[in-house]
């Protein structure tokens, strides 16, 4: 179990590393039917809920609309990988309140309205590394000692 936890650990660091720049490329080719499901996510009662199901939707997107194959193959690994981490909410209802999610469901709607690759690119680093660092303190706390050893990604602004 450890195991599967630490590379869901890993696979959150990889999309904190990388999912800036690989969004703001491939931001302008998504299709209406990934917008549509983006904007679909954003609007679901919960914020845990409409958290969750906008990260899996914003990876979704990235698969099926990356103009370049090799993305879509990584992030497609990527997206199965964090699946190894839906144990970690077992206990949740997705109705659980979440203080910074609404303004950042804002920031991604704006950025959706206004077509905007650069905030779109930058709130998903933003969720990516909250989700990174959120699930890292978690882990530790129920005992995953390996989780201290995956490095916090470096945030340069």
């Amino acid at each position: 179990m450890d195991r599967n936890l630490i590379q869901f650990l890993e696979a959150l660091q990889i999309l904190a590393i990388t999912g800036e720049s690989v969004v703001f490329h491939t931001f302008p080719f998504f299709n209406e039917a990934a917008i549509k499901k983006i904007r679909g996510a954003l609007k679901l009662k919960g914020d845990e809920r409409s958290k969750v199901q906008t990260f899996a939707a914003c990876l979704q997107a990235i698969v099926h609309c990356a103009p370049f194959a090799a993305i879509r193959e990584i992030y497609s690994k990527l997206t199965l990988m964090t699946l190894k981490g839906s144990v970690l909410r077992l206990e949740s209802t997705g109705d659980e309140g979440i203080a910074w999610w609404p303004e950042m469901a804002e920031q991604f709607e704006n950025s959706l309205d206004n077509k905007d690759a650069a905030l779109f690119s930058k709130t998903l680093f933003d969720l990516f590394h909250r989700s990174f660092c959120s699930t890292r303190e978690t882990l530790c706390e129920i005992g995953v000692k390996q989780a201290a050893l995956v490095a916090v990604p470096l945030i340069f602004n």
